[in-house]
């Protein structure tokens, strides 16, 4: 199974403004990966901060900033530093050598239908001086967006027959053209417009 790395810079130690820290980050991995930071936002809790994705489309419709994917959260206690993410995305991000793995285990009750299921809470935990927190967060925020999928589509945009005739989306924003069926139909092959026209 393929995993994310990172590699382990000198200096790379996480400084007590988190905030900047994270900005420096998400600002890295947007410039790497063509992706405008719009689309990204820190949220401060009580103890902790939150990396989220927001959903392209109503951002760029509305300008409504919707929570939609949280890349990781982050807690830093007077010893230690917590990094929490989805337990699906475990096997997919190198732990490093330094971090202890922890997985809890408790029972969510659904308010409209009494279901009770059991919800598994992962993370990992370092020391406090740990060099490889920096790393692991740009890892986790990378993965994060490269296999981002909005909640919120658009059938296609004005482009379609020139996406069609050049058999690739041609938006010039990306991340935003993810919401696009239509893309979906062009990498699978199946060509509904234009010169290339198969019908799917």
């Amino acid at each position: 199974m393929e995993q994310l790395t990172f590699d382990i810079c000198d200096n790379n130690i996480l400084s007590e403004n988190i905030i900047d820290d994270l900005k420096e980050i998400i600002h890295t991995v947007c410039l790497k990966n063509n992706v405008d930071e719009k689309y990204l936002s820190i949220e401060e809790l009580k103890d902790s901060y939150s990396v989220w994705i927001l959903e392209p489309l109503e951002l760029e419709a509305s300008g409504t900033k919707t929570k939609s994917d949280r890349c990781f959260k982050i807690t830093r206690t007077k010893n230690n530093i917590r990094i929490e993410y989805l337990f699906q995305r475990k096997e997919h991000i190198a732990k490093p050598d330094d971090a202890v793995e922890k997985i809890l285990t408790s029972k969510v009750t659904d308010k409209e239908t009494g279901e009770t299921t059991s919800k598994k809470t992962f993370y990992h935990q370092f020391d406090i001086n740990s060099a490889s927190v920096i790393p692991y967060l740009t890892a986790i925020l990378e993965y994060s967006l490269q296999r981002y999928e909005p909640s919120d589509r658009f059938g296609c945009c004005s482009k379609y027959v020139a996406c069609s005739d050049a058999l690739k989306c041609l938006h010039s924003n990306n991340f935003y053209a993810r919401c696009c069926w239509y893309r979906k139909n062009l990498e699978a092959g199946r060509i509904f417009y234009g010169k290339n026209k198969n019908n799917g």
